[in-house]
C-alpha cells in the first residue's frame, strides 16, 4: 500500500466511517540524507528522528511520566524521478522504532547529523515502545514550494506495546515536509501513523490537530 498523504491525513483527521483508518500515533521531527536532497542518488540512506506528540488508546500513553522519541533509519534510495520541480523518490528497506525514557527528555537535534546527539539521544531510552520495518516508503518534494510529503507503510515486530496491537501489519505513515529544520537536515516532519480498523466516532478540529505540533 502506498497511500497518498493528502488522502491519508483526511482519513486520519476527518473520517467518520466505522471502518476507516484509525489514527493512533502522532509524530514530528526532522529528516536527513547521506548526500543531496531532494535529488537523492541511488544507494543513499534516509534517516529521521523526532518526538511522539500523542498516542491514542488502546495503546498506552503517559506523557507526564515519560518521553517518547522515534528513529527511522536504513531507508535506501532507489533514485529520484523528476517531474518539473517535483522529486519523487522510492526507498527500500528501513527500520522504525519508538523509544521510551524518563522525563525530562534529553533529545537534541543538534546540527549536521549524524552527530554526537543524533540519533543517540533519540534512542537511549530505557525501553523500546514499538519497533518494526518499512514495507514501503515514498518521499515527494517540490523545490518550488519547499514542501513535500512522506507516504510509507510499517509492520511492527516487537516492543513493550506490541501485545496491545490489534494488528501489527499495514500501519500507514503519512507526513508533511516543510523547509524549517536545523542546519544539515532536509525537512521538518509532521504526521501520523494509523491502521485500518474500527474507528471511534471522534472528531478533531484543525485547531486541535495543529496544537499537537506546537
Amino acid at each position: 500500500m502506498k497511500p497518498l498523504v493528502l488522502a491519508a491525513l483526511l482519513c486520519v483527521f476527518g473520517a467518520s466511517s466505522a471502518h476507516a483508518a484509525e489514527s493512533k500515533i502522532f509524530l514530528s521531527g526532522h529528516s536527513f540524507v547521506d548526500g543531496a536532497f531532494p535529488q537523492t542518488e541511488p544507494t543513499k540512506e534516509l534517516q529521521a528522528v523526532g518526538i511522539i506528540n500523542q498516542i491514542r488508546q488502546p495503546l498506552f500513553w503517559s506523557p507526564f511520566a515519560f518521553s517518547y522519541t522515534w528513529h527511522a533509519r536504513g531507508l535506501i534510495s532507489l533514485g529520484a524521478t523528476v517531474i518539473g520541480t517535483t522529486y519523487i523518490t522510492d526507498y527500500m528497506g528501513g527500520e522504525f522504532s519508538i523509544h521510551v525514557d524518563t522525563l525530562p527528555s534529553n533529545h537534541d537535534y543538534g546540527v549536521y547529523p549524524t552527530s554526537a546527539t543524533v540519533p543517540s539521544t533519540f534512542t537511549d531510552g530505557h525501553g523500546v515502545y514499538l519497533e518494526g520495518f518499512f514495507e514501503s516508503c515514498t518521499v515527494t518534494y517540490n523545490t518550488a514550494t519547499g514542501s513535500g510529503s512522506y507516504a510509507a507503510e510499517v509492520t511492527f515486530t516487537g516492543g513493550n506495546a506490541y501485545p496491545a496491537l490489534q494488528d501489527p501489519t499495514g500501519w500507514a505513515l503519512g507526513a508533511t515536509i516543510t523547509g524549517f529544520s536545523p542546519a544539515g537536515y532536509c525537512g521538518e516532519i509532521n504526521g501520523a501513523m494509523f491502521v485500518e480498523g474500527p474507528l471511534d466516532q471522534e472528531e478533531a478540529s484543525w485547531g486541535d490537530i495543529k496544537a499537537l505540533y506546537r
